[in-house]
């Protein structure tokens, strides 16, 4: 059986993008850039919903 590992990037109130759908925050900071290289370099296959990939592909 293959491994299966999950995480999310959300804020304190619960939520990733603001009142305007914009998440450019998350790419400022440098500690979540860090964590989120270190997730893709480990292989495997990303899965994004379709209201993330329009807001990372935006």
């Amino acid at each position: 059986m293959r491994r299966l590992a999950v995480f999310n990037n959300l804020s304190l109130d619960g939520f990733f993008a603001d009142r305007n759908s914009d998440i450019s925050w998350v790419h400022k900071d440098a500690e979540i850039a860090a964590f989120d290289a270190e997730n893709a370099r480990a292989g495997g296959t990303l899965l994004f919903g379709r209201k993330t990939y329009e807001l990372m592909a935006g």
